[in-house]
């Protein structure tokens, strides 16, 4: 005859299904659906780096095997338990959930809504794209900034006098001359809602007629200039522009892997 209650052993207690360890496995089956749906869709992004996607997808698979032990009754769960269960996992989904729909309201309107999700790693490439020795000139991809952005920055005596194509938006700040800003892309540091503007210093004598955060498309010849306001300044990348049209915005936001 099998025992129950106070006389059962610990092995029929813990195999034992009760209502506790259902709604634990509930819970847990909700924050793994949860953690799968933003990861999947892409809105991860919104509170980690793209390199995350791996462990995120490892953690929803664990948190279902956690909720099948929990059905089985392998866990042994009292009706006080769940309370405390209750909280532990639905503080984290409310953690995941709010933000989301904060940042979609933000962004339907906002600036960043160009990136559209899509992360691009700056990887190193032995072969650069859009690059023409012979002539000397660089045309720009729109996926390749970051990678021409590194390139350049670290080798400009290997390139100083090349013409150069390139796309962004106009970026500024208090540290650069009157006729100087950033043709810029998004980099994000460690969540799409930590993303900063990077990019090369352009002089444009008609400079003051751009609109921040205005796309265009620039021309220029890659220089060794000073960079930044009178009494301030650094020797550095200046790209002279030559010629520059609007744009139209591309998608994506870069990250470094």
């Amino acid at each position: 005859m099998k025992r129950t209650g106070f006389f059962a052993t610990k092995s029929e207690q813990h195999n034992r299904v009760t209502f506790a360890g259902l709604v634990e496995a509930f819970l847990l089956l909700c924050l793994a659906a949860v953690i799968a749906v933003v990861t999947l869709s892409g809105q991860y992004t919104l509170f980690t780096t793209p390199r995350a996607f791996v462990y995120l997808i490892i953690a929803s698979v664990l948190l279902v095997v956690l909720a099948f032990c929990a059905a089985c009754g392998w866990f042994a769960v009292s009706s006080r338990d769940s309370w405390r269960i209750l909280i532990s996992v639905a503080l984290p989904a409310l953690l995941i959930i709010i933000p989301l729909q904060s940042s979609q309201s933000l962004s339907s309107s906002g600036f960043d809504r160009y990136a559209g999700g899509r992360a691009i790693a700056i990887r190193y490439n032995s072969r650069l794209s859009g690059l023409n020795e012979k002539s000397r000139e660089i045309k720009v991809k729109n996926d390749d900034f970051g990678l021409w952005y590194d390139e350049i920055d670290h080798n400009l005596s290997k390139y100083e006098g090349y013409t150069i194509t390139i796309t962004g938006f106009v970026s500024r700040d208090a540290t650069l001359g009157a006729n100087q800003f950033r043709i810029s892309r998004q980099l994000m540091s460690c969540c799409i809602l930590d993303m900063s503007p990077f990019g090369l210093v352009a002089e444009y004598s008609s400079s003051k007629n751009l609109a921040e955060h205005k796309w265009v498309q620039l021309r220029a010849r890659i220089e060794r200039g000073n960079v930044g306001v009178h009494g301030y300044q650094r020797a550095g990348v200046v790209l002279r522009v030559m010629s520059l049209r609007t744009a139209q915005a591309p998608t994506g936001y870069f990250y470094r892997p």
